[in-house]
């Protein structure tokens, strides 16, 4: 479900991109560089690209008009969309009534299936049995030694660790209070203890899939699979380096079984069978109210902003607003991200309306963490001072009417696709705020 725009060093231009109709190096956001998914409803025949700049044919050709005559850039666009054949299609929009841009597309590179991509986001375990966890002097082999039924028992700390892959493309090693540590980590014997830094959780890590080489690559100090000792050049127990970067074979043994390896020095083989114990989820990445009138507003009624909502000169207003990021991470926790500024108003002890440094506790300084609850359809962020949207507005009413800070808020939630979510909140009775998110 991903799309690309794969421009390379030039592609062509137009005057409103700001230069000459000449090509030119690709000029952002239409630039390929759109965190973007496509989706195609067969009966209708329409094609759905949903991303911040990611285009079918011509960039400037989108629903609402043309963007060379001074149409705000969307985070999705509708295509009608026909196959003649499995390698040639028709592709259309209406920019502005009456004004039909088409296209015709030839395949150039069969994709083929794409299993690896469609299962590796979601919570992975190395499977609690025997021989999961060996090493031997070939991929697969574990005659050197592999975990027993006693094994799994005496390190019953390391079988619940997590490794978390995101949709997002973030990796993340989640252990809780224990994990298996060996004596190379500083403890005297092999033993259930405390995390030891770097290889606690605390990596910013990324995950890559090279599908046609059958390699996963962690990039991220400190981050790993089945045992940190384990690396590209060696074992860590024999005085390796930490390295910033893993790379790993894998397999996949249908939606839910991986297995891994690695060559740890010279016919060193590790290997590990991971299971799935739970999918990504879709609220899972970072997350920023779309820059578009309308993507903030207050009404009487969930999705009704007739009393205020904010517009195109708002939107330019409040820039230092609409650059602030939500990032769920894979692990449950919650960060607001607002740099050196963020919107404020009068009620935070400024003198008016105004971007400014940010006022604690709404500040993203506080721990904070989420759930999404998909059957009732909230998303609840826990964390003194952390918030969507706007901060005044929580469940008991609006801080700028004396309402205590909470430590904890209940969102409605609604997708309209993995790139985009309506969240509202009633801010008192009747009072119902709404935001669009988009992915970042």
């Amino acid at each position: 479900g991903t799309f690309s725009n794969v421009l390379g060093d030039e592609t062509w231009l137009e005057p409103w991109q700001g230069g000459a109709e000449e090509c030119g190096a690709p000029v952002s956001p239409h630039d390929g560089t759109a965190d973007a998914t496509w989706s195609y409803d067969e009966d209708a025949g329409t094609l759905v690209i949903d991303g911040f700049g990611a285009y079918i044919g011509l960039p400037k050709a989108v629903n609402e008009g043309e963007l060379s005559n001074g149409v705000p850039v969307p985070t999705s666009v509708t295509y009608n969309a026909t196959f003649a054949d499995a390698g040639n299609a028709t592709v259309s929009i209406e920019a502005g009534p009456g004004v039909w841009w088409t296209y015709e597309l030839v395949k150039t590179v069969d994709a083929g299936p794409t299993p690896g991509v469609a299962t590796l986001p979601g919570t992975w375990r190395v499977a609690s049995e025997a021989g999961s966890l060996g090493v031997g002097p070939e991929p697969g082999d574990g005659s050197w030694w592999a975990i027993d039924e006693a094994g799994l028992e005496t390190r019953a700390c390391y079988f619940d660790d997590d490794y978390v892959i995101g949709m997002d493309g973030s990796f993340r090693n989640v252990q809780g209070d224990e994990t298996w540590l060996e004596a190379w980590q500083g403890v005297a014997d092999d033993q259930c203890g405390a995390p030891v830094s770097p290889h606690d959780g605390s990596a910013d890590a990324t995950w890559s899939l090279d599908e046609e080489a059958g390699t996963l690559t962690l990039d991220g100090f400190g981050a790993y699979f089945g045992l940190p000792k384990a690396v590209n050049e060696g074992e860590l127990s024999n005085g390796v380096p930490v390295p910033t970067s893993v790379t790993y074979n894998v397999t996949f043994e249908g939606a839910d079984t991986l297995l891994m390896n690695i060559e740890a020095g010279p016919g060193v083989w590790w290997n590990y069978k991971l299971v799935k114990v739970g999918d990504s989820s879709p609220v899972e990445g970072t997350w920023r109210v779309a820059p578009e009138a309308d993507s903030l507003a207050v009404g009487p009624a969930p999705g009704d902003g007739s009393w205020w909502a904010i517009d195109d000169a708002g939107v330019e207003t409040r820039a230092c607003y609409f650059d602030d990021l939500y990032v769920f991470g894979g692990n449950g926790s919650f960060r607001n991200v607002l740099d050196d500024e963020t919107w404020l108003e009068a009620w935070q002890g400024v003198a008016a309306d105004q971007c400014g440094e940010p006022v604690a506790p709404h500040d993203g300084s506080g721990a904070a963490s989420w759930s999404y609850d998909e059957d009732a359809g909230t998303l609840i962020i826990d964390g003194y001072g952390a918030y969507l949207g706007i901060p005044k507005a929580v469940n008991e009413g609006e801080l700028s009417n004396g309402v205590s800070i909470p430590t904890s808020v209940t969102y409605g939630i609604e997708f309209e696709n993995t790139n985009t979510m309506r969240i509202t909140i009633e801010a008192g009775a009747g009072v119902w705020w709404q935001y669009k998110l988009v992915r970042d």
